[in-house]
């Protein structure tokens, strides 16, 4: 199938003689379907509204807590990836799960809807308490976390795994009669379910030590349609989430600043480019936890959230501009500050019109579909109030 056409505030398409297309474009899946009858003609409808937004997103992570993890994931990453997702995730379209392994499950939980603060906050508690023994199964883990998602997921809602692993597996004297053949044979399941069920898993290996297991970790990613990341430090956590949320949840990341600690309150300016953010992150990552954090912007919620290496400010629907953001860090640390942004954004697709009405204006009730005949669709690109984006 070929497909030409340039985003530019509205998608022009040119389709060729009997192709059936599916176009997705990452926050846009429309599907034109196409049925002809020999030398017949069939009258296109003249506007479709693509209704294909998610209603939500749901992510079961699969944690490592195994022995090993105290020396390859040292400053303990895992946990911090999960509180970061859960504070730069849009709460009321969000829902968490996690599974904890090492040659055992170690605890559990479905999916549980975030927007409620009380429940967040249990599971990131939950997550923060786990213990660090035992020997690994990433099989076990694998098999439990897909459970959890295709169980647990809803018609309409996204579903994807993420997991969290210096992706070996290692059996010793307390592992019972579970063998690598049995976990490799238990990874390779859920992979043919990911792939059934069509749900992505992105793969972060924890790398302190410098001994993940790259090739197991990408291909688990590749063949499931996600993507496998590496990393050692907290730093590297906004781009990560970056590619994920790029994929399942329409964002976007700008580095705005990095900028020496000085002990004083610092000012750095931050510029908001259009209207079609539904959701702004501003993300703040030092060293040591940064002392104080002022934002100066015209939004009725800004929401702060803190950690031992990040700070989070979360504005909702800013306004196109610049925002004045106010810093004090400990002397001599680097603070780096990234712009997260989070779009809702849907389409509205119809056939280009090919003829002028009366008056000599255009008029797409003369659009209509032949066999073998070259049509141009139109695709605008519509914000959350349902307006028409424009080039910028």
């Amino acid at each position: 199938t070929r497909v030409f056409g340039q985003f530019r505030g509205k998608w022009d398409f040119i389709l060729q003689e009997g192709e059936f297309t599916n176009m997705k474009k990452r926050f846009v899946t429309i599907l034109l379907f196409f049925y002809f009858f020999s030398g017949s003609m069939i009258l296109w409808p003249q506007e479709t509204h693509a209704d294909t937004v998610s209603s939500g997103y749901d992510a079961v992570f699969v944690l490592d807590t195994s022995y090993s993890m105290r020396e390859t994931d040292h400053d303990e990453i895992a946990s911090e990836v999960i509180n970061m997702f859960m504070d730069m995730s849009d709460a009321d379209r969000t829902r968490v799960g996690f599974v904890a392994y090492n040659h055992r499950i170690v605890a559990s939980r479905p999916l549980t809807s975030i927007a409620v603060t009380s429940r967040k906050n249990q599971l990131q508690q939950e997550i923060a308490t786990l213990n660090r023994s035992g020997y690994t199964d990433i099989g076990l883990g694998l098999k439990k976390g897909a459970e959890l998602l295709v169980s647990g997921t809803q018609n309409g809602r996204q579903p994807f795994l993420i997991l969290l692993s210096d992706g070996e597996t290692d059996f010793g004297p307390s592992s019972g009669a579970r063998t690598k053949a049995a976990s490799s044979k238990d990874v390779s399941s859920v992979i043919d379910s990911a792939q059934r069920n069509q749900y992505p898993i992105y793969t972060i290996g924890l790398n302190h030590t410098g001994t993940v297991n790259r090739e197991e970790l990408e291909r688990i990613a590749t063949e499931t349609g996600g993507k496998s990341f590496i990393t050692s430090s907290a730093d590297d956590l906004p781009e990560i989430f970056n590619h994920i949320f790029a994929d399942q949840i329409r964002s976007k990341l700008v580095p705005i600043a990095g900028i020496t600690a000085t002990g004083a309150l610092q000012e750095i300016t931050v510029n908001i480019p259009d209207s079609s953010m539904e959701e702004a992150n501003l993300i703040l990552l030092s060293e040591h936890p940064v002392g104080e954090a002022q934002l100066y912007a015209s939004s009725d919620n800004i929401r702060r959230y803190l950690s031992d290496r990040y700070t989070i400010l979360k504005i909702e629907r800013p306004k196109p501009g610049q925002l004045s953001l106010k810093v004090r860090g400990q002397r001599g640390d680097l603070i780096k500050i990234n712009l997260l942004g989070n779009y809702l954004l849907e389409a509205n697709a119809y056939v280009k019109s090919t003829g002028t009405d009366a008056s000599g204006a255009s008029d797409s009730s003369n659009s209509e579909l032949l066999k073998g005949v070259p049509t141009t669709f139109a695709l605008d690109i519509l914000n959350q109030e349902g307006q028409k984006l424009e080039d910028e």
